[in-house]
């Protein structure tokens, strides 16, 4: 954040606003999928919010690239995962 050319969030807004944004962003697109989706794809779109609010919640300046980069953009293919687990087990 400190070395980056471009505005993100946390260097316009803050790091704690930015989380308190994600938190809200992620609640309501939960509650969107209970409201739209069938059940077992509401189940594991709830389960990876959940991740995802860790990921968040640990989310701090001082973490590697890997976290970023890899953690927590994999949270978007965490429905499918526990949609394709949920499906053979």
């Amino acid at each position: 954040m400190k070395v980056d050319t471009v505005k993100t969030f946390p260097a316009l807004i803050g790091v704690q606003n930015t989380k308190y944004i994600a938190y809200i962003l992620v609640f309501l697109s939960m509650m969107l999928a209970s409201q739209y989706l069938t059940f077992n794809y509401s189940v594991s779109f709830f389960l990876s919010g959940i991740i995802t609010y860790i990921f968040i919640y640990f989310s701090e300046n001082e973490r590697d690239d890997v976290y970023f980069s890899f953690g927590v953009e994999t949270c978007s293919a965490l429905p499918f995962l526990f949609s394709v687990i949920m499906k053979y087990f």
